[in-house]
């Protein structure tokens, strides 16, 4: 048996919850799980930015 572990973020849970729920109901995840008010920072035209996301995995 092939496992096959993804992590996608996302703009908000809502979005995440989405995309989860269409996953396993297509039966291309057997689970999603939704973790909310992640932060991410990255780099961006020279300055650092930061956002508010969601998990999901």
């Amino acid at each position: 048996m092939k496992i096959l572990f993804c992590y996608v973020t996302c703009r908000n849970e809502a979005e995440a919850e989405n995309i989860g729920e269409a996953l396993v109901k297509g039966k291309l995840a057997g689970c999603a799980v939704v973790l909310h008010h992640a932060k991410s920072f990255f780099a961006w035209n020279g300055s650092v930015q930061r956002t508010a996301e969601a998990l999901l995995f």
